[in-house]
């Protein structure tokens, strides 16, 4: 998994991890980034979805996140 995250964007990974490791709200990482909470929400989103596809890629099992 933590090979995988690394291939994402930053902007991507960051609030991802936040969000799945860390258990932040959205509010508390857009806060923490000083980006918009729609950003936070987009990035977040786009990087659960790209994350999929690093996986899928590499042939490794995944869970599908879930907000």
């Amino acid at each position: 998994m933590e090979r995988a995250l690394e291939k994402l964007p930053e902007h991507q990974r960051v609030p991802l991890v936040l969000y799945h490791f860390e258990d932040l709200p959205y509010d508390a990482i857009a806060q923490r980034l000083g980006v918009s909470l729609s950003k936070v929400k987009t990035d977040i989103m786009r990087g659960r979805e790209a994350l999929a596809r690093v996986l899928m890629r590499s042939g490794a099992s995944h869970e599908k996140f879930d907000s």
